[in-house]
This record gives structure tokens, sequence and C-alpha cells, in this order.
């Protein structure tokens, strides 16, 4: 098995995972699943623990000429992720939030920085959506607890 490249490819994908991958493309790069679910309609869930990757497959109508679920977007959530050689867990966060301004001037120039903020129901729990990365990044106080990574909207 080859060494995982949690390289975060803004609008891509996470290392050679891309948004266009299959659920074998996933297989073929890291292995079958430790543990997969399919608890909602249309979704299946991959689960790397051992390796930190959570990936989610969303499908939607069957394509006519295979009669197979078409894939619609794929979400990767990881315990690692690398850009421009800096580990985004062991930023600050606003150091990181910086960064992924820089990262949404850099892909989307055109576009005014923007993002949605939720606090959650946890004391000190937040979460930042920036849809036009493919980014949503939780926080425990300061502290990056979880990303998620997407196809930009």
């Amino acid at each position: 098995m080859e060494t995982i490249d949690y390289t975060l490819n803004i609008a891509q994908g996470l290392g050679r995972l891309n948004f266009n991958a299959t659920e074998q493309d996933v297989i073929n790069w890291l292995g079958v699943p430790e543990k997969t679910e399919k608890d909602l309609p249309g979704t299946v869930d991959y689960f790397y623990n051992n390796k930190g990757i959570h990936i989610t497959f969303f499908y939607f109508e069957n394509d006519h000429k295979t009669g197979k679920p078409l894939l619609d977007d794929l979400q990767i959530r990881s315990d690692k992720v690398i850009y421009n050689g800096k580990n985004l867990y062991e930023l600050q966060k606003t150091e990181l939030l910086n960064l992924v301004k820089q990262i949404h001037k850099q892909q989307n120039a055109k576009y005014e920085f923007d993002y949605e903020l939720h606090e959650l129901d946890e004391d000190d729990h937040e979460e930042y959506s920036f849809d036009n990365i493919g980014l949503r990044l939780w926080f425990d106080r300061e502290k990056l607890d979880d990303v998620c990574i997407y196809k930009p909207e």
C-alpha cells in the first residue's frame, strides 16, 4: 500500500483522490474500507479510521445507460490536511482563517470572500463553510477539530 498523500488540492480533492473518483477508485487508492454505512438514501460512507479519512459518496438518479447511480458529490474528511507544506491542524484559528482568505483570493479573485459561520449547540464550537472553494472547518474553541473537502458550488 502506498503512502497516503494528504495534500489539499483546492476544488479538486485530497492527494490523488479527486471529486470525480468512484468507489472503486477510492478502494484502489486506500484499500477496502474498515467500515461502510448506507444510512441515508443516495449516500455511501467509507471509513478509514487507521488513516484518519472518512469519505462520503452522494448519488442521484441512475445513469440511463448502465442503470447505476451517478456520483453527484464526494466529501472527504481527514485528520490530516496539508496545504503549501502546512498541516492545517497545526495552525491557530486566526492563522488558518487568514490562509483560507488567501486561498479564496487565489481561486476566486472575481468573487468577494464569503463564508457561513454556524455556532453549534456545544459551547465554543463553530463551523465555517467556504462553499466557493469547497472547504468546511469545525473548531473547538480555537483549535481545528475537523475538515471537510467537497466540490465547490
